[in-house]
């Protein structure tokens, strides 16, 4: 039994659809600028290989892990920088996570960029069992030369385009057989010639200091002392701000804010209306005064927190996850 070609567009309009429509990417993602969350997910999936263009208009802070069974790669579409696991994504470097890998990254207001997901056990047909341990990325980050980088990148966006151009390339086994080959073969090439050293914005002590602060964050639903989170993961309040400035591009006192709004909007989307109040959730979330919390929500989402309440709390945009399902 073989996987079809699949190819279309997710479009969404929400943080909390993102989060929806990214699966089997276990992720919980976080709008951190303000305004609607625009996003557009163009995808092919090429005998079991799964191929993204996404454009997102807000910017993201993003904690969790890469789908399991898969090797990820991920680049830029243009020169708009994203961090990855304490490194920054330029021309040139990939993200990169194997089978479950535990990862946080950030993208910029406008990201676009372009992602791979290669089943292991194709890549292990592909290349054997002993060559595959040899090439499999060990870090999170990779340096390759960026003609590389640039090869695999255009061919992913080149695929995409003419399996969502033209419907009956899709049922054109031949044609699939070549770009699965096309593309290990470019995906070799890159793991073959990378660096995976990457480049750290901060030094790995802070940085795991950081992550640990990233990971009491998410437990948090009061407002908390930035002076408390820097002691409970041992390093001082200016370490913990010049860490988080570093690595994630933001404070550690905004993130904890934007933490609980997102939090606030999450309950709020998949609250049945009548079951819930704005104010029972706000409270949740440790918001007292409701004037200015109302506020500060309509300006980071773009609408009010009784708009998102008794919007329809089903989320039915179609997944990623969707393409890879489909069996002949």
């Amino acid at each position: 039994m073989t996987t079809k070609a699949d190819a279309g567009k997710i479009e969404v309009q929400d943080i909390e659809e993102l989060n929806y429509a990214v699966w089997p990417w276990d992720l919980r993602m976080r709008q951190l600028s303000s305004g609607r969350m625009l996003a557009n997910l163009d995808f092919a999936q090429v005998n079991g290989i799964l191929l993204t263009h996404e454009r997102w208009s807000k910017r993201v802070f993003a904690t969790g892990a890469t789908p399991r069974g898969y090797l990820a790669l991920a680049g830029l579409c243009a020169d708009r920088e994203f961090t990855w696991c304490g490194a920054s994504v330029c021309q040139g470097v990939v993200s990169c996570g194997l089978d479950g890998t535990a990862i946080e990254f950030g993208t910029p207001d406008n990201a676009n960029h372009w992602v791979i997901l290669v089943p292991t056990g194709m890549l292990t047909g592909y290349l054997g069992a002993e060559l595959t341990a040899d090439l499999l990325p060990k870090e999170r980050s990779l340096t390759s030369p960026p003609q590389l980088v640039r090869q695999l990148g255009s061919l992913v966006l080149h695929i995409i385009t003419l399996l969502r151009s033209n419907s009956s390339y899709r049922s054109n086994r031949l044609l699939l057989d070549a770009f699965q080959l096309q593309l290990l073969a470019a995906v070799t090439a890159l793991l073959a010639c990378a660096d995976e050293t990457g480049r750290l914005a901060t030094t790995r002590t802070q940085y795991a200091a950081c992550r640990r602060a990233l990971h009491i964050a998410e437990t948090l639903r009061q407002p908390t002392r930035i002076d408390e989170l820097a002691a409970a993961v041992g390093i001082s309040r200016r370490g913990l701000e010049l860490g988080f400035r570093e690595a994630f591009d933001i404070s550690p006192q905004r993130y904890l804010h934007r933490i609980r709004m997102n939090g606030l909007h999450r309950d709020l989307r998949r609250a049945m209306p009548g079951r819930e109040t704005v104010t029972e959730a706000a409270g949740r979330w440790g918001f007292v005064e409701l004037g200015r919390t109302a506020v500060e929500y309509r300006q980071l989402f773009d609408e009010s927190p009784s708009t998102t309440l008794a919007r329809e709390a089903r989320l039915d945009c179609r997944r990623l996850s969707d393409a890879l399902t489909l069996r002949a």
